[in-house]
């Protein structure tokens, strides 16, 4: 994933090796897709109720939203927390 640091790779990895809970990655493609659709502005706050990888949590946060994100899965919480999100 583009937007993870280099130490964390091997826990994504070994997530996608063991998914929890049904988790499936989406594309970035589909997540710019999903940003552009949304019309989203900065300034806005947004809530990740499924923060997973953090991988849409990023893309809003990169076009300027304040993300508040909620994950169960304590890998997931790690790579969340490094990557920036509560």
């Amino acid at each position: 994933m583009h937007h993870l640091p280099r130490f964390l790779q091997t826990q994504y990895d070994a997530i996608v090796a063991d998914p929890p809970y049904g988790w499936f990655n989406s594309r970035p493609s589909l997540i710019e897709l999903m940003c552009d659709y949304a019309k989203i502005k900065p300034g806005l706050t947004a809530l990740e109720p499924n923060g997973g990888s953090g991988i849409l949590a990023c893309a809003m946060r990169d076009r300027g939203l304040s993300v508040e994100v909620a994950e169960l899965d304590p890998r997931f919480q790690i790579i969340l927390k490094q990557l920036g999100f509560r």
